[in-house]
């Protein structure tokens, strides 16, 4: 048997009671589902709903491309060696085989993300952009793959 101190017990449930909450905020005002693995609240994505992941270099100057065009979507840091931004975006199936450029890592169905305030060996994951309401006011991804398009064909 493993002793663990009593106040250790207490953060581990004190977190445990954050991403509960955290999960229950994301329901009621995103529609999200998400599930608690591995003591991360983790969103799975879907054919609705998609990721793009890209490296933090490129992440903020793309940002900065969207923004100029009027464009905002959800942004989740992911504090991993090698930090990279997820944009979360809507996906009609219209947009479902747009190409995209090289630095850019599309994350569908089969993929889940932590989603704050979960913590991973390498920190605690922030917003960079939280959502704004409901799943409806997330822009679909067209847009921000065509962007990045022309972002890597500028460079």
């Amino acid at each position: 048997m493993v002793y663990i101190p009593e106040a250790r017990k207490a953060t581990v449930v004190d977190y445990r009671k954050n991403l509960i909450a955290a999960a229950e905020r994301y329901l009621a005002e995103y529609g999200w589902r998400t599930q608690i693995i591995d003591n991360q609240l983790m969103l799975p994505l879907n054919e609705e709903l998609i990721g793009v992941s890209i490296p933090i270099g490129r992440a903020g100057e793309f940002n900065h491309h969207l923004a100029v065009h009027g464009l905002s979507y959800p942004i989740v840091a992911l504090p991993t060696p090698r930090e990279r931004w997820v944009f979360l975006a809507s996906c009609a199936p219209s947009s479902h085989h747009l190409p995209t450029a090289h630095f850019v890592a599309l994350l569908h169905r089969q993929h889940r993300i932590p989603l704050p305030p979960s913590q991973s060996a390498n920190g605690q994951l922030r917003w960079i952009a939280e959502p704004h309401s409901r799943p409806a006011s997330i822009p679909d991804v067209g847009p921000l793959l065509k962007i990045a398009r022309l972002a890597s064909v500028a460079r």
